[in-house]
C-alpha cells in the first residue's frame, strides 16, 4: 500500500468517524472528526471530498446551533462544489446555507441563496 492510498484511508475514515458521531449525537467528536477529513482531504487534493467534509462539517455547527461557522462551512463547501462541477452538491449546501440564514433573521441573504438554489435545480434536471 502506498502512502497515498494510507492517507485516503485515513482520510475516508475520519469522514465515516465525523457521520457515526453525528448520527449518535456526538457533535463535539463529529465537529473534530470532519474537521480532520477536511484537512486530509485537502493534502489529498481531493476536492470534491474536501467539499463533503465542509458540508458535513456545516450540518453539525447548525445543529450546535453555532450559525455562522455552519454559514461560513456552507460557502466554502458551495463554492468547493462550483470548482468541481457538482452542480446538485452545490444546490444543496446553498439550500441548506439560506434555511441558517433565515434562521439568523438574515431575510436578504437567506432570499438570495434560496434564489441561487431554485436556478440551480432546474439546471440540473436539464443536463440529465
Amino acid at each position: 500500500m502506498t502512502i497515498q492510498e494510507y492517507e485516503r484511508q485515513r482520510a475516508e475514515k475520519r469522514f465515516q468517524d465525523g457521520v457515526e458521531a453525528d448520527s449518535a449525537n456526538a457533535l463535539d467528536r463529529a465537529t473534530e472528526a470532519c474537521g480532520d477529513a477536511e484537512e486530509r482531504f485537502h493534502l489529498l487534493g481531493d476536492v470534491k471530498r474536501v467539499a463533503d467534509s465542509c458540508s458535513m462539517l456545516a450540518d453539525v455547527y447548525r445543529q450546535k446551533n453555532q450559525l455562522e461557522q455552519a454559514v461560513v462551512s456552507y460557502q466554502r463547501a458551495t463554492k468547493l462544489y462550483q470548482d468541481v462541477d457538482r452542480p446538485l452538491n452545490e444546490a444543496d449546501s446553498t439550500l441548506a446555507m439560506g434555511h441558517v440564514q433565515r434562521q439568523q433573521v438574515h431575510l436578504k441573504k437567506a432570499q438570495d441563496a434560496y434564489l441561487k438554489a431554485q436556478h440551480l435545480y432546474p439546471t440540473i434536471c436539464a443536463t440529465r
